[in-house]
């Protein structure tokens, strides 16, 4: 499945990543009151979701960020944006 995030990344992402247990336990988990829980289940995400294209999700958002950092909030915003069209596909 070809995705565009909300800062204009793209890449091909495995559809069948719906019927993957583990983003299923790392959403939930992304829901939890304990910051570090929710951190650490937004790294699950990005390299369950992403795989092999998650440096290049890096470099694209540091590219776009006038310091050059890669921000949790873009990085958080583009992972909405994915799990939302990754929601439409399972709908």
């Amino acid at each position: 499945m070809k995705i565009t995030t909300k800062s204009g990344f793209k890449c091909d992402i495995n559809e069948n990543i719906t019927k993957d247990w583990r983003l299923m336990v790392a959403i939930a988990e992304a829901q939890k009151d304990d910051p570090q829980v929710r951190i650490t289940a937004a790294i699950d995400m990005v390299r369950l979701i992403l795989g092999d294209n998650e440096q290049a999700f890096y470099k694209h958002l540091e590219s776009k960020n006038p310091d050059h950092i890669v921000s949790e909030q873009d990085v958080t915003d583009d992972l909405k944006s994915i799990i939302d069209k990754i929601k439409n596909l399972k709908n």
